[in-house]
């Protein structure tokens, strides 16, 4: 996992410039939907209201690449190994069931992003730092590998 300022994104090395360019150039303006990239990478704006519970999820063909784009969003994450399955492989995606230890955590806010690996659990959609619920416009972009 990857949590860091979107100006230092480039150093990382994991998106083309066209990807860059589309990441620092948005904002709470930036339509939502789905946006297509060379080489099958893709990028989903989208808008959504913070929850105070969510599925840890984890994904085996994509690279995540969250970046908020207003607000805050909590996002909760740890090793997939040895998680209880609770809904299991389809499209990308698997759901577990929270660990016995305690989760890692990122606070999420614009001028961040965090990336997750294949095998790296997260729990995204949370509310940032109080319980009241929040809309949240978000990009998730995914890169296969």
């Amino acid at each position: 996992m990857i949590f860091d300022n979107l100006s230092n994104l480039k150093d990382y090395n994991i998106v083309s410039d066209e990807v860059l360019e589309f990441l620092c150039g948005a904002d709470v303006e930036t339509a939502q939907g789905k946006r297509e990239f060379a080489e099958g990478v893709s990028a989903g704006v989208d808008v959504f209201y913070t929850k105070s519970a969510g599925d840890l999820e984890a994904h085996q063909k994509y690279i995540d690449i969250h970046m908020i784009l207003n607000d805050g969003e909590r996002i909760d994450f740890c090793d997939s190994h040895g998680l209880r399955v609770k809904t299991p492989y389809v499209h990308d995606i698997e759901f577990y069931e929270d660990p016995d230890a305690p989760l890692g955590t990122v606070y999420l806010e614009p001028g961040k992003f965090a990336v997750f690996y294949p095998g790296e659990a997260h729990k995204p959609q949370l509310h940032y730092n109080e319980n009241a619920s929040k809309e949240v416009r978000k990009i998730v972009v995914k890169i296969p590998v």
